[in-house]
């Protein structure tokens, strides 16, 4: 018993002996006449710095806690202890915690730590706990990406990823795939477009769904003219996500690349139904109406359903430069045609032909205002003075017509 309470003391003085010191020691004890009942090895790694690494935790003092144990990690009867792995991954949990500047290496010591634990936890003493550290962890990691995220601070969000990104162990696959993606839309917002594409892809691969993903690789494969396959995934990401504004668009925009203007109509429609003030998809409507009236269909029923369109934007927004110009030019357009018809029509009688120029007379009236708004908000707009010019000419305002020809000679 007294041999026992002596190594006891003998311990204990050792001990603070190193953590004040601040450095591990080679000690070398010698007893003559007492003998220890265990070696001096054991007493110093396991005895020694495990058990006091978690007292010293539990009073609080984190900086001499981390001291002891990682010399007890590093020392040869602890080294492949899992207890210690774990408690060492804890310590390290919390000091990340405590110091915002360091965390995200002291978050990197304690998931190796719990993962070293896990290997040598043969007996699987540890593994729920070890899974909550590293779970923690990458939560953590997760957290302050969203933070970034949220305050557009897109160049901070790569450091706490990738730890998540490189880990090759089990528990990270569960978080891989939001990691993954997160890199990906942080690399589109910083005009990474390449970089962007390939981690978002590989957020796709591992299970990820996300509208983004689908339409960063729709436009990637339309970009290469591989059609067939920007199709696939443009039509599987509007299935997964129908409701999906930006998905709508691309499929909007790819079925007017191809040409496909009643497909186009019929989807457009679609997406005024669920969004009927949408800026952005009515002008899309009102140019799908124009390609259909080129193409000699229904005129007069897309014509209406052009102005319509381009009237409805500007209730809403009445400066909206584009509206007000495609609407005006839709005015002038239509005189246009319906005087180069008659030009064409050899069976038509006077009362007809003066019932055409009055109409014609009116829409290049009609188209008039919308112009010269198009003017005032862009004075160097020259498609709209060039339309402006035809109109002069034809309601007969030859001063007007010069003026504008000599702004368009200045510029």
């Amino acid at each position: 018993m007294y041999v026992n309470e002596f190594c006891k003391w003998v311990r204990n003085c050792l001990l603070s002996y190193i953590l004040m010191r601040g450095y591990r020691k080679q000690l070398i004890i010698t007893f003559v006449v007492l003998k220890c009942t265990l070696p001096v090895e054991t007493v110093l790694g396991q005895a020694l710095m495990v058990d006091q690494a978690y007292t010293l935790l539990k009073q609080g003092q984190l900086d001499k806690s981390q001291q002891a144990i990682d010399i007890a990690v590093e020392h040869s009867s602890t080294i492949n202890d899992a207890k210690a792995w774990y408690l060492r991954g804890f310590i390290y949990q919390k000091l990340a915690e405590q110091d915002a500047t360091s965390a995200h290496e002291l978050r990197r010591v304690s998931i190796a730590s719990a993962e070293h634990c896990l290997e040598l936890d043969t007996l699987n003493q540890f593994t729920k706990d070890c899974q909550s550290l590293i779970s923690h962890a990458y939560n953590s990691f997760l957290k302050e990406v969203i933070s970034f995220l949220n305050t557009q601070e897109y160049a901070e969000v790569f450091t706490p990823l990738q730890p998540i990104i490189d880990s090759e162990h089990v528990l990270a696959q569960n978080y891989k795939p939001e990691a993954l993606f997160y890199y990906g839309y942080a690399a589109l917002q910083l005009g990474q477009r390449d970089s962007a594409r390939q981690y978002l892809f590989k957020a796709l691969q591992a299970g990820y769904q996300d509208a983004l993903v689908y339409e960063i690789e729709f436009a990637h494969r339309a970009s290469l003219l591989q059609y067939d396959s920007a199709r696939w995934y443009l039509s599987q990401g509007r299935a997964l996500f129908p409701e999906n504004a930006s998905l709508h668009i691309a499929e909007l925009n790819f079925l007017m690349q191809q040409e496909n203007y009643k497909q186009a109509e019929q989807s457009v429609k679609q997406y005024l139904q669920r969004d009927p003030d949408n800026v952005e998809g009515l002008l899309l409507a009102g140019t799908i109406y124009e390609k259909l009236l080129a193409a000699g269909e229904n005129t007069r029923q897309y014509f209406t359903e052009q102005e319509a369109t381009y009237q409805h934007i500007l209730q809403i927004t009445p400066d909206h430069l584009q509206a007000n110009y495609n609407l005006g030019i839709a005015y002038y357009n239509r005189g246009v045609t319906l005087i180069n018809e008659a030009a064409q029509s050899y069976d038509m009688d006077l009362i007809q032909f003066n019932q055409l120029l009055e109409e014609c007379s009116t829409l290049f009236l009609t188209a008039l205002p919308y112009l010269e708004k198009v003017s005032q908000l862009d004075r160097s707009h020259v498609n709209a003075l060039k339309a402006l010019q035809g109109v002069y000419y034809n309601i007969n305002d030859y001063e007007q017509y010069n003026l504008v020809k000599e702004k368009l000679q200045k510029l």
